[in-house]
């Protein structure tokens, strides 16, 4: 059995959000595998996510990217991506975009999420009243729009993750719920009509927790992020409870499509994360990648000749 060296350790990374839950799913993945353990500092596979460094001279051998780029790359970023044996992006529109001077060896395996802590007997109550809108990013750098949304529908209560009190005027039907443990933010997610992202993600975790709890999205036209997993498998979005919008009126216009057809769009959004997005499979890839690396340079090349050809869907842009 191999041992993998995780950098950043999942108890040592900061904050929350979608990076943090990859490292703890990947985690867990690894401690059921029959082929692979978790490691300590002399892991024989080293593994790097995000723009973290290994304390030690070592080089990566296999690198996730989550990111990064934007509005300057960070430098240990670019290095990581030199420097590994197998790059591994969560999202394939990155690569055309940042990562082309190492998309020879580049690979596409997408953020994921594990159905079974979806259940519903692990729910609880919230306290709050069923049918807000829910905004569930702990930054506010896009939150203005969610607010010009708000006063659109000033009937509707839109929850959020983020602080506001450094906003001025903020409307009445806007409320911060401060930052929450995992459970009860899949709670939120759960109670809300809709969970709306109104800036740009890299792979949005927080659309594959939505779809696996059955709570439609609603995004941003422009977020390339969320175009690509509603795309992913050729499907229409809006039939899985994933909708785009150009303006805050088309935004009201969506918000109000999921609360009128949020039972049709559920089982829809859970059938795709079951297909698409569950770590037990997507993690059979990163067992992959590890097997090329205990197996050489030619399994290396192997490895990456199959994976790049594994995801092939292109997002379409909406036009409005």
């Amino acid at each position: 059995m191999r041992s993998i060296l995780l950098v950043p350790s999942r108890d040592k990374f900061p904050g929350m959000g979608g990076v943090r839950e990859h490292l703890i799913q990947l985690a867990k993945c690894i401690e059921r595998s029959n082929n692979f353990s978790l490691g300590d500092s002399k892991g024989e596979i080293l593994h790097v996510e995000s723009s973290f460094r290994p304390h030690s001279k070592r080089r990566p051998d296999v690198y996730v990217c989550h990111g990064g780029f934007e509005p300057e790359p960070i430098p240990d970023v670019l290095r990581n991506m030199d420097e590994a044996k197998i790059v591994i992006s969560v999202a394939r529109w990155m690569v055309p975009t940042y990562m082309e001077s190492v998309a020879s060896k580049t690979v596409v395996i997408p953020n994921g999420v594990d159905l079974s802590e979806y259940s519903p007997n692990l729910m609880r109550s919230t306290g709050m009243r069923p049918g807000y809108v829910l905004y569930p990013k702990t930054w506010s750098y896009h939150i203005e729009e969610l607010f010009d949304i708000a006063r659109l529908m000033p009937k509707t209560k839109f929850l959020t993750i983020a602080g506001v009190d450094m906003h001025a005027n903020v409307p009445r039907n806007v409320k911060s719920v401060g930052m929450q443990d995992k459970r009860n933010f899949k709670n939120l997610i759960r109670d809300a009509s809709c969970v709306i992202l109104t800036g740009p993600e890299v792979c949005p975790t927080i659309m594959l927790e939505a779809w696996a709890i059955g709570t439609p999205i609603v995004f941003h036209n422009y977020d390339r992020g969320a175009w690509e997993l509603a795309t992913w498998g050729h499907s229409h979005p809006i039939c899985i409870g994933a909708l785009p919008y150009t303006s805050t009126q088309r935004a009201v216009k969506a918000i109000e499509a999921c609360s009128e057809g949020r039972g049709c769009f559920r089982l829809a959004g859970q059938q795709k994360v079951a297909d698409f997005f569950q770590w037990s499979v997507l993690f059979r890839r990163y067992e992959l990648a590890y097997e090329a690396i205990s197996h050489g340079t030619n399994a290396v090349e192997d490895f990456i000749e199959e994976s790049q050809s594994w995801y092939t869907t292109r997002p379409t842009p909406l036009v409005d």
